[in-house]
């Protein structure tokens, strides 16, 4: 019995997590996105939906076009935990170091950009990969020295 408890324990807590700080937050990186409109190519945006990830990950679900789907998924990395008078809330970083943007609204990613310095400075924002484009070899941009 205890072997179970321990397998369902660790997930369970997580999922408690996750509802204590969606529950706990409201705000977003919106005005961030729209900022830097010139790289992510955003003008509006509106805040649909926020998850913690299985690896601590903040991601936050936005719309462009009010159709009520994902457009813009920002991706945070999380700090640390924090325990007050009985709440729990995950802390993640003030800016997301990951944007995923579908640009077409077919409901498919067209683009990553990535945060070079984590500092949310709009320069600092770059393509990282352009989904839309056939995968030929090496196409990290990592190693093309880019990011």
């Amino acid at each position: 019995m205890k072997k179970v408890f321990d397998i369902l324990f660790v997930p369970l807590v997580m999922v408690a997590l996750a509802v204590l700080l969606i529950a706990s937050r409201s705000w977003g990186h919106d005005t961030e996105i729209i900022q830097c409109d010139k790289n992510l190519k955003v003008n509006k945006v509106k805040k649909i939906a926020e998850n913690v990830n299985p690896n601590g990950t903040l991601s936050e679900a936005y719309d462009r076009n009010a159709d009520g789907k994902v457009d813009i998924e920002a991706i945070s990395h999380s700090l640390s935990i924090k325990k007050d008078d009985g709440s729990v809330e995950i802390i993640h970083a003030e800016h997301p170091f990951l944007y995923v943007v579908d640009l077409d609204y077919d409901g498919e990613p067209d683009a990553v950009y990535v945060d070079k310095s984590g500092a949310g400075r709009c320069e600092d924002i770059v393509l990282y990969k352009d989904l839309t484009q056939p995968h030929h070899g090496n196409t990290d941009q990592r190693e093309e020295g880019h990011v």
